[in-house]
């Protein structure tokens, strides 16, 4: 039972992303990232879209050029779209001041603060293949008025990398997925 949901939901994604890239292209996939990014601790399934479009590439021959491109529209996408977080840190970080009385939140943010002040472009990086909410990340940067233009660079070459290998999952694991589900 839990096998046919599977195929059933991977078949309705896969044709979902394949309707999406024949009407909208990769323009398509560009904004659906942004949008799916821009959400606060609401998460989006924009992965399994991406995942889908490297699948849709080894089933119609477009090849691995194909992939990276589907990658870098994602991925520039999805750094738009964490740019919320960032300004929701940044904007919150004025109520935070005011609001500073605990100490120990205090000290939790400037050590936060700290460490993307000193290190920020490598965390933030790193951050974007973590299984976890981008949004602290993007949040803490904001927080911590670390520089957006490092904030962006960063976010958008980690979630581009990150992109390229779900799509080349995608891409590599098509023939796999489909020998298991169908």
């Amino acid at each position: 039972m839990v096998v046919d949901w599977l195929a059933g939901f991977f078949n309705w994604v896969f044709e979902f992303a394949n309707t999406a890239v024949e009407f909208y292209g990769l323009l398509g996939l560009f904004v659906a990232s942004i949008i799916a990014n821009a959400t606060l601790f609401l998460p989006l399934p924009i992965t399994i879209v991406t995942f889908s479009m490297g699948a849709l590439a080894f089933s119609n021959g477009w090849g691995l050029g194909f992939v990276v491109l589907v990658g870098i529209a994602s991925g520039l996408g999805a750094a738009i779209g964490e740019l919320s977080g960032y300004i929701a840190g940044f904007l919150g970080g004025k109520a935070l001041d005011k609001a500073k009385k605990d100490t120990k939140r205090e000290g939790k943010l400037e050590e936060v603060a700290l460490k993307i002040e000193k290190h920020g472009m490598a965390i933030i990086f790193v951050g974007t293949f973590l299984p976890l909410p981008f949004d602290f990340f993007g949040i803490a940067a904001g927080l911590a008025k670390y520089n957006v233009k490092k904030f962006f660079v960063a976010t958008a070459a980690g979630k581009i990398v990150r992109d390229i290998l779900i799509a080349s999952a995608g891409f590599f694991g098509f023939e796999l997925i489909q020998g298991i589900l169908f």
